[in-house]
């Protein structure tokens, strides 16, 4: 992008409408890249425990997604709930975490007595099982593309 001029750009006029809709890209297995990793802590409105979910943008790499879409780049999102110890670290027991094992495993990172960080997941590739998920109220016409399960390639 050349040299951005935020008056001019304000000042700019259109004639086209623009669109309204999403696409709704087929659901099936993907080729993904993770591009981003986005910690968050959510407390529930009726005052609940606070929790940990991480979302993850997985670039769909798919030429007909994209062609779908009318995007060089389409994202994907990856919600992960996070069971957490009382101290804040991640728990390991039976059970718990089992989908950020899974996501790991995928990548070839759930190896035990070899550290791992989050920052590891940056770049990685996957076969990504994607959904449009389509919006409601004021969301409607719009598609969310989440990931429901990742395995490896």
């Amino acid at each position: 992008m050349s040299d951005f001029n935020p008056e001019s750009f304000l000042a700019g006029e259109y004639k086209e409408a623009f669109s309204t809709q999403d696409p709704e890209i087929p659901a099936g297995e993907y080729t993904g890249i993770i591009e981003k990793i986005t910690p968050r802590q959510i407390t529930p409105k009726d005052g609940g425990e606070a929790r940990l979910l991480v979302m993850i943008d997985w670039q769909v790499d798919d030429e007909n997604v994209r062609k779908i879409c009318g995007r060089d780049k389409v994202i994907a999102q990856q919600k992960l709930w996070l069971d957490t110890e009382p101290n804040g670290t991640l728990s390991t027991g039976k059970g718990r975490n089992a989908h950020l094992g899974r996501l790991r495993e995928a990548v070839g990172q759930n190896k035990p007595g070899k550290p791992w960080s989050w920052s590891m997941l940056l770049g990685q590739v996957a076969t990504i099982k994607v959904t449009s998920e389509a919006g409601t109220d004021e969301y409607e016409g719009r598609y969310f593309y989440r990931v429901t399960g990742v395995t490896k390639k």
